[in-house]
């Protein structure tokens, strides 16, 4: 077996190269996941700058109590799709 020195960022890192082209596969699949969340967020402001302006000073009127119960509603909805969507129900 053949072992190939890769650099990484905690050190040189001696393998036969199939576990860093699974970390390559993992970094594409997330910057994939990140540019796709980009778009989406990036959308509204695109497609409607005025109501987002607005919505963005109305949320800027909420209380923290609010906003943090939202946030984590929408957490928990997030994972509980994904939770289904990768086959764990």
């Amino acid at each position: 077996m053949v072992f190939y020195p890769v650099k990484t960022c905690t050190g040189l890192y001696y393998g036969n190269g199939f576990e860093f082209k699974r970390t390559l596969k993992g970094m594409k699949y997330f910057l994939c996941v990140m540019a796709m969340v980009m778009i989406v967020e990036g959308l509204p402001y695109f497609a409607f700058p005025r109501q987002m302006k607005q919505m963005v000073q109305m949320i800027s009127t909420l209380d923290d109590a609010n906003l943090r119960k939202t946030g984590l509603g929408l957490m928990v909805a997030g994972l509980g799709i994904l939770y289904f969507v990768m086959g764990g129900g």
